[in-house]
């Protein structure tokens, strides 16, 4: 370096000297840049959770881009909605208008073409107002793609300064972008994992783990915040005369049948799970007494009048279900309890001839039994 720069004069001195200025902080720049997009990657590793991934983009796209308006829209492959999961600098008014179809005005188109836009509200019109009045800045829609460039949701930026997006921070939203979406794909992956385990494999409901997970966490809540709920056994009358008779075959497709129509049957935050054979648990939050009661006969009539091949061998002629109620904290102030109290109310209602109801509050403590020879 020293030899080549014998023999310059003054001016090309000074030239070379403003070149190696401009290459410095250019290597500085990126080597910030490289920091950015290593913090992002870092930070969108630590969870699977989606709810806490969102929160954790945000932050660290506030932070690390120092961005003061955005959000991100996912999409709803069935309705074809772009729904709002997270956002940042945004007020309850702003956050009113973010609602976007798919293939509809700046932000769903981004969603349809899979193409960066970048538009101020001149070029957007009435589009624009979603931010609201006198919000005069650019925006920048990004869109998030998971593999082979599927199209799962929108990163929209917004300046309100008024200020153009340089080229240096289309660059790092378009990798953010990327690294968000590859993010929430995994934990996609993740929770649909996470959810085949805590499903039955022949009815396709939750299964008897799960379900003591869920029952914990309700009672717990019920605890805290002075909330009832109710849970419901459900044992099949007869199954395994039915079985004997029609087969094992015929018998996996009832339950399977019958697994459908009771969850038909049921409220969103209703949760059904199968216990074990021929026995299902629901559970009802937020639910006292007399409803549950309620919900367990419309179950009943349900499952009689199911149109399941073979029933006509049974004494009936059709499947019925006996039901147990417990309501916690009435019945019980535990949750293994209350499975226990609705399960003593069920075999009440087996021993006073099966397809009916019998709430945990009506029998004596002592007056339970179990019926022999009916699995």
């Amino acid at each position: 370096m020293t030899e080549d720069l014998k023999g310059l004069d003054r001016d090309a001195l000074l030239a070379r000297a403003e070149e190696l200025a401009t290459r410095n902080i250019e290597l500085e720049r990126r080597v910030v840049e490289l920091y950015t997009l290593y913090s992002v990657s870092r930070n969108l590793s630590v969870s699977l959770q989606l709810d806490e991934l969102f929160r954790i983009a945000m932050e660290t796209i506030a932070i690390s881009l120092g961005m003061e308006q955005f959000f991100m829209v996912l999409l709803d492959e069935e309705t074809g909605e772009l729904l709002l999961q997270a956002y940042h600098g945004l007020t309850e008014e702003q956050l009113v208008n973010l609602r976007f179809q798919r293939g509809e005005g700046f932000v769903g188109r981004v969603a349809e073409n899979g193409e960066m836009a970048l538009a101020g509200p001149v070029e957007l019109g009435e589009e624009h107002t979603f931010l609201g009045a006198g919000q005069a800045g650019p925006l920048l829609a990004l869109p998030l793609k998971a593999e082979e460039d599927t199209v799962i949701g929108v990163l929209v930026a917004h300046k309100p300064s008024g200020e153009p997006f340089t080229d240096r921070e289309l660059g790092l939203f378009g990798e953010v972008a990327r690294q968000v979406a590859n993010a929430i794909h995994k934990a996609r992956i993740y929770q649909r994992t996470q959810e085949l385990s805590n499903r039955d494999s022949l009815t396709g409901i939750f299964n008897r783990r799960y379900l003591f997970e869920r029952l914990e966490r309700e009672v717990e809540r019920g605890r805290r915040y002075a909330r009832t709920l109710s849970l419901l056994v459900l044992d099949i009358d007869n199954f395994q005369q039915y079985n004997d008779i029609q087969g094992q075959q015929a018998g996996d497709d009832a339950l399977r049948v019958l697994a459908r129509i009771m969850g038909e049957g049921l409220r969103k935050p209703d949760l059904l799970a199968r216990f074990g054979g021929e026995e299902f648990v629901v559970l009802l939050p937020e639910t006292r007494a007399a409803p549950a009661r309620a919900v367990a006969e419309k179950l009943r009539r349900l499952v009689a009048a199911a149109e399941i091949p073979g029933r006509e061998s049974l004494p009936k002629g059709m499947l019925t279900v006996t039901v147990g109620v417990a309501t916690f904290p009435d019945d019980a102030p535990e949750a293994l309890l209350l499975i226990s109290e609705a399960d003593r109310a069920l075999y009440e209602g087996k021993n006073r001839g099966r397809d009916m109801v019998v709430s945990a509050s009506e029998i004596e403590a002592e007056g339970a039994t179990r019926p022999v020879g009916d699995q």
